[in-house]
């Protein structure tokens, strides 16, 4: 599929079956071209105008999940509250457990 914008801004649509950005511009005087193919699984935009271009590639959910997981380092947790060391438990007159204060 090609989306083409003439010199006046007119929008046209069609098919791109073998046919290269370049070629579409040329041949109907597009001043703007946007080319969408589906290919294995991605979405691939390619855009021209003048001598500018742009090629944008989608990725299956799973490998963008993948690209996620493996760069993202993950934080050290620092829990609200500490559970106070064993040395630190003392009995108490009826033989319940006591917690002291333990500061991070």
């Amino acid at each position: 599929m090609a989306i083409l914008i003439g010199p006046q801004g007119e929008i046209h649509m069609l098919q791109a079956a073998g046919w290269a950005l370049a070629g579409l511009v040329a041949e109907h005087g597009a001043k703007t071209a946007y080319r969408v193919t589906r290919e294995r699984g991605q979405v691939w935009l390619e855009g021209r105008s003048g001598g500018d271009t742009c090629l944008l590639r989608s990725e299956s959910p799973a490998v963008a999940a993948r690209h996620l997981l493996a760069s993202h380092t993950y934080p050290p947790i620092a829990p609200a509250f500490q559970l106070p060391r064993p040395g630190l438990l003392t009995e108490g007159s009826a033989g319940a457990t006591r917690h002291a204060m333990v500061e991070a």
